[in-house]
């Protein structure tokens, strides 16, 4: 049996429509859940209604994973990280400057709490060391305006004014 060029258009076409219907129908069929309940990516992006993302959850080059939180105007706010394996905290004011940060110092818990200007610079700190508080509340950032130090065998406090400097044990 012989096929005109018609008859070979109609099934040409016929093949074509059946091959794109099976592949929209693979393409769309429902996946098998995943058994194990383990979701792995190297960044996860939470969006909002209008796509615009609202928080990322990534791994930095140097393997440290972290979270970032940004407002609806898509400034970054809230990081929470590790840098060199130390966990940390870190809220930004609507400039992206680090206003405050909660965190270890260092790799042996050393827990640190600031409060700083728009410029960065220190306004308050608490330093804790072991068991050993420490308070420190500056004066534009750089000149210490009072200090409590709990790592005297009796706690030291000092403040600092304009006149004269105290010193109480």
């Amino acid at each position: 049996m012989r096929m005109n060029s018609q008859t070979r258009i109609i099934v040409a076409t016929a093949i074509v429509l059946a091959a794109v219907d099976i592949a929209v129908r693979l393409h769309t069929a429902p996946r098998a859940p995943v058994s194990s309940g383990v979701v792995t990516a190297r960044e996860f992006r939470l969006t909002d209604d209008r796509g615009n993302v609202r928080a990322t959850m990534t791994v930095d080059r140097s393997g440290e994973p972290g979270l970032r939180m940004y407002d609806r105007d898509g400034t970054l706010r809230l990081q929470l990280d590790t840098w060199q394996n130390t966990p940390s905290l870190i809220l930004l004011d609507r400039n992206e400057n680090r206003r405050v940060y909660y965190g270890m110092e260092n790799a042996d818990g050393s827990g640190l709490l600031q409060m700083l200007s728009p410029n960065g610079t220190p306004l308050a700190e608490l330093n804790v060391t072991g068991d050993t508080p420490d308070l420190t509340l500056y004066k534009n950032g750089a000149t210490t305006r009072m200090r409590w130090d709990g790592r005297q065998y009796s706690s030291q406090y000092s403040y600092e004014s304009p006149a004269a400097s105290y010193g109480y044990r």
